[in-house]
């Protein structure tokens, strides 16, 4: 069996207001807003806390993926998942990705309907 890289902490969510708010009326009580035009430095912000530790699990909206790649991940051991929002969920194969997220940090396999 395969050990999950999820441990426990909390999560912290980094996305638009709508993005948040969702997780937020679910309980997590930490979170990143990236309003318009401050996506950057959003993401530059929660890459610093992620770094410091505390964290179980980050999740962040799939329209920042691009700025949490390449070197800017460097230090951070908190799992990153992305999460496509109601407007890239439009775009995206969302049973593909959920099924694969849930295989990679839960490594289980579900058939999502």
């Amino acid at each position: 069996m395969r050990k999950s890289p999820v441990s426990k902490g909390s999560i912290l969510v980094v996305g638009d207001e709508y993005f948040t708010l969702g997780f937020r009326i679910a309980g997590v009580r930490d979170f990143i807003i990236a309003s318009r035009g401050r996506e950057a430095e959003a993401a530059r912000e929660a890459l610093n806390v992620l770094r410091k530790g505390g964290f179980g699990l980050a999740v962040v909206q799939y329209s920042l993926r691009k700025f949490f790649e390449g070197e800017g991940v460097e230090g951070v051991r908190t799992p990153i998942v992305f999460v496509p929002d109601a407007v890239s969920a439009r775009e995206a194969r969302v049973k593909e990705l959920y099924s694969s997220l849930i295989r990679k940090y839960l490594g289980i396999s579900l058939e999502l309907k």
